[in-house]
């Protein structure tokens, strides 16, 4: 039998061979189910930003659009491939930062590996690692930071004379960390704690560490936070440089403070949030409850403190009450933020959230593992690796994006159904970006000028608005408004004015409608042509296809268009095409009940009786409808479906 080299075996034995294996195994995952384009939400304006040097919405994202401008350099794929390749990148260096945060608290490899790659491989860390996202590296500062940290602990608590230089380091991270996501702020009060308490004996019996609270140290440390905080120069040095995309046109310390804090987003803030947050579905996934109920388990073990179990003699300085209440000072400023906020991408917020339970997640696999010896320790391990696979299969089929190209071909199929010169509007986040993308980085939809119902709204965006109608009256447009209400009301009454000046002269849609009741919207494919009077339009092909959609509000837009075009064919006698458009649209959005309710009525109009019946029962499922449920029991009376 051939030996094993031993410097290999000391390799391959190593905690540092594991950690790069995780990096490993992670990265080459997440480039295989890599998005090839721009995809739904903020990502067509994040790459547009890092591909043209522009300006982001709050709170601007300055170190992720630097870093990001670097990865438009590679000499291959698509800039929206290289852009969504960064996310990979840095997700699995958090990853790797992770295992060996696992490994200084449990000194167990097979505990700090499996918890690392049951994170790596949960939905919402996979789904945010490949495209183009802020949130993985979010997650490697976060990691780093707290790396970095432990680090210097445990170099103090031996006695290290130039423990300080990991404290010093730690000073700029956490500062640069902040110019990519403002919310890591939320991470101060348990990081301050870790650096300011030496020893947490008993709830109020502490020791602080008097080393650091130096008139020297602080200084350093102020001195190279605010080094960190540099890349936020970029913000108001590029924007007086007037980029292709120039969010809030930084000009006085008043735009800067307002764009850093997100001042126009206040108003989705709110206590009232919290109950309905806390109960979305979006957070109820297997992932998601295998980390929180293994994070759960962990925790536990921390407040009971089980100082004869070996594995916390093994790692006594790092586990206790100081490390229990360092987690909870993360989480729940975490948890407060995430769930009092009105936003779609609620889980994303949560993902510091699920890095700090993997902690005690491994903590508590490591404690299952010093309780288990003999062959029944393998029992554990192949449960663990069902655990890990199972967790990676599952975000395997939600997020392989491979072949997902739907955001692009949605807003192709848009921008060459209409003539040249028209103005489309749209209303969402994704009639922005993904267009701004096209436009500006493939050079795709040029033909057509588009507005956002928002941008009625943005003296930022006002520029913009006078080239495509130089006599446009800007007067009620505001910097911030009080609510909602107050900006939606500005916001129709611009539209309108926009209607009037254009109408008679220049071809406007829209992919939303009862905007106004002056005027008429007409189906016109994926938009609703606007005109003065009601016109029957012929539909235009769809000529890119949504074979592939993944994202979810992706699919409830692709859902809902298909419903359109099930529409028009039912109108023009096109009943087995009807059949076919609608019957992906219910795939798509299971949940609408007006694509089932039409499915019933192409499948009648197609004389298929019975598969009307049974649509039509679907569409009451999810919506009482008193007419439809008489025509059911009468078209059952009559016999014709038997």
């Amino acid at each position: 039998m051939m030996e094993i080299n031993p410097k290999i075996k000391a390799i391959i034995g190593s905690h540092y061979f594991y950690g790069v294996l995780c990096a490993i195994l992670s990265f080459t995952v997440y480039l295989l189910t890599l998005a090839p384009s721009v995809y739904w939400g903020d990502s067509g304006e994040l790459i547009t930003v890092a591909y043209t040097l522009g300006i982001a919405h709050p709170s601007g994202y300055p170190t992720y659009t630097l870093l990001g401008h670097l990865f438009t350099y590679i000499p291959f794929g698509s800039v929206a491939w290289r852009v969504n390749l960064m996310s990979a990148v840095f997700a699995s260096l958090a990853v790797m930062l992770l295992y060996f945060i696992c490994w200084k608290l449990t000194k167990s490899k097979i505990a700090s590996f499996t918890a690392s790659l049951i994170f790596a491989f949960s939905a919402t860390f996979w789904s945010q690692a490949v495209i183009a996202e802020v949130y993985t590296l979010h997650a490697f500062f976060m990691a780093l930071n707290i790396l970095i940290l432990l680090h210097w602990r445990g170099e103090q608590d031996a006695g290290e004379p130039k423990h300080l230089r990991w404290l010093y380091l730690f000073s700029f991270t956490y500062g640069l960390s902040l110019t990519n996501h403002i919310t890591s702020i939320l991470f101060a009060p348990g990081f301050l704690y870790f650096i300011l308490v030496k020893k947490h004996e008993k709830w109020f019996k502490i020791t602080w560490n008097t080393d650091v609270l130096k008139l020297k140290i602080i200084g350093i440390c102020a001195g190279l936070f605010l080094v960190g905080l540099l890349p936020y120069a970029y913000l108001p040095i590029r924007s007086s440089m007037d980029p292709v995309w120039n969010w809030g046109q930084i000009s006085t310390f008043q735009d800067f403070f307002w764009h850093l804090t997100g001042k126009a987003y206040q108003q989705f803030f709110g206590l009232s949030n919290l109950f309905e947050n806390s109960t979305s579905s979006d957070l109820v996934d297997f992932s998601s409850i295998t980390i929180i109920i293994l994070g759960v388990c962990g925790l536990g073990l921390m407040f009971r403190k089980f100082k004869s179990d070996e594995v916390f003699q093994k790692t006594k300085e790092n586990v206790g009450n100081a490390s229990l209440i360092f987690v909870f000072l993360i989480i729940f400023p975490v948890l407060i933020h995430a769930f009092s906020y009105a936003i779609g991408d609620i889980i994303n917020y949560l993902l510091p959230a699920f890095v700090i339970l993997t902690l005690p997640s491994a903590l508590f696999i490591a404690w299952l593992e010093s309780k288990i010896s003999g062959k029944v320790r393998y029992i554990l391990y192949g449960l663990l690796g069902m655990l890990v696979v199972s967790v990676g299969y599952l975000g395997f089929i939600s997020n392989d994006l491979t072949e997902d190209l739907s955001a692009e071909h949605y807003w192709r199929n848009i921008c060459e159904s209409v003539p040249s010169g028209s103005i489309i509007l749209g209303k969402d986040t994704h009639d922005s970006f993904i267009p701004l993308y096209l436009q500006n980085v493939d050079k795709k939809c040029t033909n057509v000028f588009i507005l956002n119902y928002y941008d009625f709204t943005k003296p930022w965006r006002l520029d913009y608005i006078k080239k495509i109608l130089p006599q446009f009256n800007v007067n009620g447009i505001k910097e911030i408004y009080q609510n909602m209400s107050e900006a939606d009301a500005v916001a129709i009454t611009k539209i309108n004015q926009l209607f009037e000046e254009s109408s008679n002269n220049q071809s406007i849609y829209s992919t939303f409608r009862n905007i106004t009741t002056n005027y008429h919207f007409s189906h016109y494919g994926h938009l609703f042509k606007v005109s003065n009077s009601a016109t029957k339009l012929n539909f235009p092909p769809i000529k890119y296809d949504y074979n592939i959609v993944k994202n979810e509000e992706g699919k409830e837009y692709v859902s809902r268009v298909l419903v359109f075009y099930g529409i028009d064919s039912i109108t023009e006698g096109r009943y087995k095409e009807a059949i076919a458009f609608l019957q992906k649209a219910v795939e798509l959005n299971p949940n609408s009940f007006e694509g089932w309710n039409d499915l019933g009525i192409a499948y009648y109009k197609n004389k298929q009786i019975n598969e009307s019946l049974i649509v039509w029962e679907k569409a009451l499922e999810i919506k009482e409808d008193i007419q439809l449920r008489k025509n059911i029991k009468l078209l059952k009376k009559s016999g014709v479906h038997s």
